[in-house]
């Protein structure tokens, strides 16, 4: 009953925001409206770049990429209720993903569904890099757990975006085209593999975010 779109100018100043829609039907985005509910609030220091967007699966933390390939964390008082996030902590790895400035930075963003292992890709170099929280859904104690994955020979598109099957075997991504991989062990992405299938659903070759409907028969998709 609820979407939620990044929107970004990186020619405009303060040109970040995540906004809030409502859907009348579950799941029918034809029933959508804007509630004017709007996060524009980014630490100092934050480019003009907000990309990925990932929520705890309670709806009471969200987390944003960054153009200087960093991780934002807000705390949400009221779960799913944008108008009650407050920025929290950043998370930065200057070692494995690409250096501030360099390239598009962090896009996609997944988080395990017990919150111990996040997901970022680095839409520069084409690949999916893999973190392990020491304490689940904590950015803070989130350390890399020396496994990636490469895209690129698939894709070299930018401001790739990332989601997973709830059983964690199953990655898709992509920005405009989609593939599919197979994790033979489960949420280790080291271990994934193209499966030879892939989606185009029309001329968007930079398409932003997407993601799947509970039960995984539908997709969404922004532009």
């Amino acid at each position: 009953t609820k979407v939620y779109v990044t929107s970004f100018d990186g020619y405009q100043a303060n040109g970040n925001a995540v906004r809030e829609f409502d859907l009348s039907t579950a799941w029918d985005i034809s029933t959508g409206s804007y509630n004017n509910s709007i996060l524009t609030s980014f630490p100092a220091g934050t480019p003009n770049y907000i990309i990925g967007m990932a929520w705890k699966s309670d709806g009471s933390a969200l987390y944003l990429t960054t153009a200087s390939n960093t991780v934002l964390y807000y705390s949400v008082a009221t779960a799913w209720d944008l108008s009650s996030a407050t920025y929290s902590s950043t998370f930065t790895d200057t070692t494995n993903l690409s250096q501030p400035g360099v390239g598009f930075g962090a896009s996609g963003l997944f988080f395990k569904t017990d919150g111990t292992s996040m997901f970022v890709v680095d839409s520069t170099l084409l690949k999916v890099f893999q973190y392990t929280l020491s304490t689940a859904w904590d950015i803070s104690t989130a350390s890399y757990a020396s496994k990636f994955f490469s895209v690129s020979s698939q894709t070299a598109n930018g401001y790739q975006m990332l989601s997973f099957d709830p059983t964690g075997t199953k990655m898709f991504y992509g920005g405009g085209d989609y593939y599919q991989y197979t994790l033979a062990t489960a949420w280790d992405v080291s271990t994934a593999s193209y499966d030879s299938v892939s989606f185009l659903p029309g001329d968007y070759k930079f398409s932003g975010g997407f993601g799947f409907g509970n039960s995984g028969t539908k997709m969404y998709f922004s532009y």
